[in-house]
Parts: structure tokens; sequence; C-alpha cells
């Protein structure tokens, strides 16, 4: 069986008469070769003009190559081929392939949403950042310069709180010795026991007898309802006076309990004090702690003091 071919000088082809020759040019338009006639044995088959290639020589990811029929290269009325990427026909730009700067408007430079998305994340970080900043300084100023205490800032309070309180309260005397009583009724002036607060150590004993009493007396700026404190001592029971204001006597007795526990007999242990309160008027007023009928007077007085408050 032959090839079929029945022309050419030698019986061989040559590159012109071969139909599928444009297959094999080179790009640009040039053949892949001009070769000389073929030599070529009767009987023997010609050479394939097909290229066979090794399994995995090809690489893939390289541009192909571009082949075109003849009438596309030279001579009048060829019609321009499209270049990779000028957004015709396969090849970069067009496709799933990446776009060049003008052929089709691929990656950031192509999608005016996304540049405007990542303007808008842009300018926000800026204002939290400048808000951030602005509000530091802010409070810097607003804390002022570093001020140094010698108190913690808890105790300074507490001592401008009382400090407050002390100038709401009515000035008031201090505290009213022993000596500054007026006694009656057996009562006298003593200091043979110790603890006595009043100057000298000096307490009021003899008050045991009804009838018995000590007054003294007192200055307020304006009337209203006092704490009236009396230190004593008891030898390790409860005892009760009675206490007389401006000449009226309290319905209650002064309660004068063993606050301070003292065993019985022990007087120097036994001193402690208490209050009542007492509605008093704007100016002088007298405050007596008598024995009366009923009370049990055995008690030391030491000193008297009218509050505006509790101790």
């Amino acid at each position: 069986m032959t090839d079929g071919y029945s022309g050419g000088p030698g019986g061989q082809p040559t590159a012109d008469d071969d139909p599928f020759a444009h297959l094999y040019r080179r790009e640009g338009g040039a053949p892949a070769e001009e070769t000389a006639p073929i030599s070529h044995a009767p009987g023997v088959p010609r050479t394939s003009y097909n290229q066979v290639r090794t399994v995995g020589e090809r690489q893939y990811g390289q541009p192909a190559p571009h082949y075109a029929a003849p009438e596309t290269y030279g001579g009048p009325g060829a019609r321009p081929q499209p270049e990779p990427g000028d957004g015709y026909g396969p090849g970069p730009g067009h496709g799933g392939g990446r776009r060049g700067a003008g052929g089709g408007g691929g990656g950031l430079q192509g999608n005016p949403l996304l540049l405007g998305a990542i303007a808008v994340v842009a300018t926000v970080v800026i204002a939290i950042g400048a808000a951030m900043l602005f509000s530091k300084d802010d409070e810097k100023k607003d804390a002022g310069p570093a001020t140094t205490a010698s108190a913690p800032a808890g105790e300074a309070k507490k001592k401008q709180d009382g400090k407050d309180k002390d100038a709401a309260k009515p000035k008031l005397s201090p505290p009213l010795d022993a000596a500054k009583a007026v006694l009656a009724g057996g009562t006298v002036l003593a200091g043979d026991i110790p603890g006595a607060k009043s100057a000298g150590g000096q307490y009021i004993a003899g008050i045991t007898a009804p009838g018995a009493s000590a007054t003294w007396t007192v200055e307020v700026p304006a009337a209203g309802s006092y704490h009236v404190y009396v230190d004593y001592g008891v030898p390790g029971k409860d005892q009760a006076l009675t206490l007389t204001v401006n000449g009226e006597a309290q319905t209650r007795k002064l309660n004068m309990k063993n606050f301070a526990n003292a065993k019985a007999g022990e007087w120097d242990k036994g001193w402690t004090y208490t209050y009542a309160l007492a509605d008093l008027k704007a100016g002088t007023n007298t405050i007596a702690l008598s024995c009366q009928p009923g009370d049990t007077c055995e008690v030391n007085l030491d000193r008297l003091e009218v509050r505006a408050g509790e101790r």
C-alpha cells in the first residue's frame, strides 16, 4: 500500500505540496523551515509532520504558541490579530486571567467599589484614632497639675466633713469641772480616789443623802435639744440620780450604770460616763444633779459637758 502521492520529482512531496503545511508555520507567518526535498525510498512511509513530545515535557503555565491561518499574516486586507491582554479572545485580560492596565478593569484599579470601601475604612480608623488622642489630652487638662497631700484622700475628706459638721454646730463651752459646780446638801470636793478627769483629779462626793445636789451653769447660743454628758464613778453597782434643768426636774432618772464593769467596791475602776437629752434655752441655763427619794445615790460626780450632738 502506498501513501497515494503521484506527483513531484522523484516521487517525494515538497513543503509547498503539503496541504497542511500552514499548520506548522512559525509565529509571524514564516514557514517552520525551508527544507530540501525529503529523500524517500520507494515503499517506505514518509516521516510524519506531527511532533511527538515526551510525557511531562510540556510546561504548563507558560503561554501556548499562537497559531493562525496564513491569511492573517501580512498582505493587504489582513485582519489585525488581538494581542494578549487587549480584551479580545483568550489570554490575559479575558476570562479568568489577570487583567492588564488597560485590558478589562481587573485588580484594585478596575474595582471602584473596593477602592471606595477601603477609603471609608481608612477614614473611620483615622477618625477613631484622633478622637482617642484628643480624649486623652482633655483628660490630662481636666486632671490639672498633680498635687501632694500629707494625708490620704479619704482621711482628708473625713477631716473636711468633720470641720463642716463642727462649723454647723453652735459654739459651746468646754466641759465644766467639779470645782465649778455649786454644792448643796452635804456634797463636798474630794480627790482621794484616782481617775477623775476634773482639774487636780477632784470630784464631788457626799451626794448620798436626800437633798444633796451639785448645780452647773451653762451657756448655749440657741434654743434646742442638747446632749448633757456627766462623768461619774460608782463602786461596781448601778446608780441613778435626778436631773433638773432650769429648775424643772426631768421625768426620767439619769441612768448611772456600772458601764465600766468594775467589781464591787472598786471606786477607782468605776469611772465612766452617761448622757441625757435636755431642752435648753438660748443663753444661760442651770443643770443640777441631786439625790431625791427613790434614787440610788452612791456615786461620785466628776464633770459636766453640754454638746450639740453625741461625743
